[in-house]
């Protein structure tokens, strides 16, 4: 039977890829296409420019200079160490569990972000000294005013008193600060079965760079038995910088651990002040704090 071609079949003389024009043409296009070429002008897809932005960021972050960080408190007994974690340290010394006589009187714990070194800053042999010899001479004035205002009303001479109490004041706070005895401290003080929680806080805050240099916390007094309250130190670089010591206890009011008014205030005291051991009822009749939070906050 003769087999006949239908229409639409193709043979082998059909012109299926195009006549020789066409078929050179696209053979020429073939040898003459560059993958690399057309990789470049292609658009890229979204996970090629997501790899792309990936490789670029890890690059920034080589070049980018690293934070050095310090650690003002290394000399320290028992302190942070850099190499550990916040949650490391504050396991490892627990104010609660932490004895005097094995950890000494503090534990302590330093802003990582700052760098000042206190032993080549602070004078205090000079301070010392110069303000032995300003006591004296307050002692020696008191005993002035005293005669001089023989038999006059006590209220008379206590005013005369105050007035040039503050000027001496004064006079050993600016001998402070050109003795490089700058630093001052919010004095916390907590109940022995909330230290470690607050002092959690404190630590946390700290290492954060959130509140000042560093901070302390006094461990377990020999005594066991001993219920008084613990004290835990914020401390600031300078009693002089207001704004400084503000912002400092804005963040513990922050935090929960300051309420305004005068239940509950704390005290700031600076370490001038602790060096003297000027405490409530000292014989020169001089506050023992710079600052309340009552007063800060008011």
């Amino acid at each position: 039977m003769e087999e006949r071609e239908e229409e639409g079949y193709l043979t082998d003389e059909s012109s299926f890829y195009g006549d020789d024009d066409l078929v050179a043409s696209l053979e020429d296009q073939v040898l003459s296409f560059s993958p690399s070429a057309w990789w470049s002008d292609c658009p890229k897809t979204l996970t090629a420019m997501a790899e792309e932005g990936k490789a670029r960021n890890a690059l920034l972050e080589e070049q980018k200079p690293k934070t050095e960080l310090h650690n003002l408190v290394a000399n320290k007994r028992s302190a942070r160490r850099l190499s550990e974690t916040i949650n490391e340290f504050l396991a490892r010394l627990m104010p609660s569990k932490s004895p005097r006589k094995e950890c000494g009187e503090y534990i302590w714990i330093s802003n990582p972000y700052t760098e000042y070194s206190l032993t080549l800053q602070e004078d205090w042999a000079g301070f010392r000294e110069g303000s032995t010899l300003i006591l004296e001479q307050w002692s020696e004035r008191t005993q002035e005013i005293e005669r001089e205002n023989l038999g006059r009303p006590q209220s008379i001479i206590k005013r005369a008193q105050t007035k040039e109490r503050q000027v001496v004041e004064q006079s050993i706070l600016a001998l402070a600060k050109s003795c490089g005895c700058t630093c001052g401290k919010w004095m916390l003080f907590v109940l022995p079965e909330q230290v470690d929680e607050i002092w959690a806080v404190v630590a946390k805050a700290v290492a954060m760079n959130d509140l000042g240099h560093v901070a302390k916390v006094a461990t377990v007094p020999e005594d066991s038995n001993n219920r008084e309250s613990r004290l835990i130190c914020v401390s600031t670089l300078d009693f002089s910088d207001l704004n400084d010591v503000k912002r400092v206890l804005n963040k513990l009011k922050e935090l929960g651990l300051v309420t305004r008014g005068q239940r509950g205030a704390i005290y700031y005291k600076c370490d001038a002040w602790t060096n003297m051991d000027l405490y409530k009822g000292n014989e020169w009749g001089f506050k023992p704090w710079l600052y309340s939070s009552a007063e800060v906050l008011a």
